[in-house]
This record gives structure tokens, sequence and C-alpha cells, in this order.
């Protein structure tokens, strides 16, 4: 069940769990006739057997720009002491102990760089055109970071060293 959406019915499916794709399109489809019009549910076709992917894909083969600042991330992030890498809601993310202060996601396909700031420099930030206020997060004080362009590694270490 996944945070937010999920006590209002979502379900979440980790597709690296093996999950067979006969039940994944089972479930596809019966959340699509929960939400479809009547003159639509009524034109599915039955979809005959799913085969799975036969090789596996690595993150660099998904989105080398993403698999590329996570590599350049990870190392820094866990040289911290007590920190250790993590998923929230799919994407990395690092924490110190049980409290994250990192993440790495996608936010309308821009890649971004997600940390604790406070609410004050928060506001502050948000006149810089690279840093955004995040749904879901942004109300307890976390700022994104765009990294989708020329990264600024200065701005990312001071991201991640302050939210840590």
């Amino acid at each position: 069940m996944p945070p937010y959406v999920g006590p209002r019915g979502w379900l979440g499916v980790e597709l690296a769990q093996r999950l067979g794709w006969d039940r994944v399109v089972g479930l596809l489809r019966t959340a699509y006739e929960e939400v479809a019009p009547a003159a639509l549910r009524s034109r599915i076709e039955s979809s005959g057997p799913i085969e799975p992917p036969t090789d596996d894909l690595h993150p660099e083969q998904i989105d080398p720009l993403a698999a590329a600042l996570i590599e350049r991330l990870r190392p820094f992030c866990l040289e911290l002491p007590e920190v250790r890498e993590a998923r929230q809601f799919g994407n990395p993310a690092w924490q110190a102990g049980k409290k994250t202060f990192c993440t790495v996601s996608r936010y309308e396909r821009r890649l971004e760089v997600h940390g604790w700031v406070g609410k004050e420099a928060q506001a502050m930030m948000t006149f810089d055109e690279r840093y955004r206020v995040p749904a879901y997060t942004g109300h307890n004080g976390w700022i994104a970071l765009s990294a989708e362009d020329a990264v600024l590694w200065e701005a990312v270490t001071a991201l991640v060293l302050g939210s840590y």
C-alpha cells in the first residue's frame, strides 16, 4: 500500500519482486474497470498470456542520467556517519538513523535531489529557479534541486550536508 494514496484504495506493485505478469495485468485491468465509464468497460477485450521480459534492465539502461547522479551521490552520502541507503516511494534515499535526509526522484520528467532545509530557508531558495517546493514533503520544509541540466555539485553538497 503506497503512502499517501494507499488509504484511498491504491495498490503499489514492486515489479522487481518477480510478481507474475498475468497478475500485474489482472491488477491493472481491475483498476481500470473501477474507474472507467461503462461504455469503455464493455469494450475491454480479454488479453492472452503475458510473457515477462527475459533480460533484467540495469538502472543506467532505464535512466542513464539518474544512474550517473546516484552513483556520484551514493558514496558521498554513505561516508557520513551512521548513514544507510534505503528506498522511499521507489526512489533511492539516504537515512541517518531512521530519518531520511536525501532522496533522488523525477518530477514531471525532471531529475531532482531532495533535502530538508526548513521552511525559512525553503522560502528563500525558491527565488532560484533551480529549486522548487516538492509536493507531499514541501510542507515539512523539504526542497527539490533540479539535477536535469548542468548539476552544480556545490549546490548538491550544500543541500545534502545541510539536510543531514
